[in-house]
Formats: structure tokens, sequence, C-alpha cells
């Protein structure tokens, strides 16, 4: 069995109190409509206040666990 790690970022909307895990670091850009720049800036650290009041930002690692198809369990 092997271990792989997953980087995966989680939004959780304030305003409709929604969480939405997202895979690709796109996906997030489209669903808050945030430039690029700005991002990066607020998984660094940065908490600008314009969207901090409407999204809580955190990136996350959730591991995959990957087994062999050979081997049958």
């Amino acid at each position: 069995m092997t271990t792989q790690t997953l980087y995966k970022y989680k939004v959780f909307n304030k305003q409709l109190k929604e969480t939405h895990l997202f895979t690709k670091f796109q996906q997030v850009r489209e669903y808050c409509g945030i430039s690029r720049p700005q991002l990066y800036k607020i998984f660094n650290g940065a908490t600008p206040n314009k969207w901090v009041t409407r999204y809580d930002f955190q990136s996350i690692r959730i591991p995959k666990y990957i087994q062999n198809p050979d081997l049958n369990f």
C-alpha cells in the first residue's frame, strides 16, 4: 500500500454557510472571483478585509491511500 498526500483547498462561504473543497487552485479562483496574486497572499497568511468577511480560506492536506490492484484484500 502506498500513501499519497493531495493538497486541497477548503473555502467556507460565511454568507451561505457552505464549505467547498477544491483540488486545483484554478477552481478556487473561479468560485471566489479573486485574482491569483491575491489568493497567493491569502493562503500565505494575509488577511484582506474585503475577502475575509466573505470567505474563510484554508489549505489542507488529505491523505489518499492507493492500493496495489494486484493484491486482493
